[in-house]
């Protein structure tokens, strides 16, 4: 989809009340670090997020029509914590946005990896990745029919783009500790990471002013 076209679906999902605001990640094109698990980012080009969605979508064939060709996934999406606005005048904005799927190990069911991934993974990153400034976590609920599969994305806003290979990790010990976390929840070769640049939509105000009123008739 070109930008405008992007725009445009925003636009149509939060002035029809089928989301209050949207927001797309598009994945930079390269290899964002090295290793297997980000060898291949060929499954996801580009996540399109709309917020506060209604829960019942059933009745809503405008929907289903405007994301056709889509896969789509239902989320349970939290920020663990956002550290992210300059403590001090003149500081840098943050970035890159790093986006990692996620997919459990066989050995472990949906809630026991949801369990681990919220209460045991998500207070090691804030007590041992201090080069994160924002961390959230989205876990899958349900996904359209042949949809990619994965139990869930984290998405990782980082300090600065030198935080990968400077700042990411508190310690060696505590890189350690959060490797050993990752193994004992993550299928590591089913994963794949990728840096991400994010565009926020709105609806565009004269587009929202007309679609009130044709609605109002």
């Amino acid at each position: 989809m070109r930008e405008a076209d992007l725009q445009a679906l925003a636009d149509e999902l939060t002035a029809s009340g089928l989301a209050e605001q949207c927001a797309v990640d598009l994945v930079v094109p390269g290899s964002f670090e090295a290793g297997p698990a980000t060898a291949s980012v060929d499954e996801i080009t580009a996540l399109f997020h709309a917020y506060g969605v209604p829960q019942n979508l059933s009745r809503e064939g405008t929907w289903t029509g405007l994301l056709q060709g889509m896969d789509t996934y239902s989320v349970a999406e939290r920020t663990v914590f956002d550290r992210s606005r300059p403590s001090k005048p003149g500081q840098p904005a943050a970035g890159p946005l790093r986006l990692g799927t996620q997919r459990r190990l066989a050995a472990l069911s949906g809630e026991q990896f949801r369990n681990h991934w919220w209460n045991s993974h998500a207070p090691k990153v804030t007590r041992h990745m201090p080069g994160v400034v924002r961390y959230t976590q989205s876990y899958v609920l349900s996904c359209s029919p042949g949809a990619v599969e994965m139990d869930g994305w984290y998405e990782s806003l980082l300090r600065s783009p030198q935080s990968l290979t400077t700042d990411l990790f508190d310690s060696d010990e505590g890189k350690r500790i959060m490797d050993l976390d990752g193994e004992a929840m993550v299928d590591s070769a089913r994963t794949e990471r990728a840096s991400m640049r994010r565009l926020q939509f709105f609806p565009e105000p004269a587009y929202l002013e007309r679609s009130l009123r044709e609605r109002s008739r």
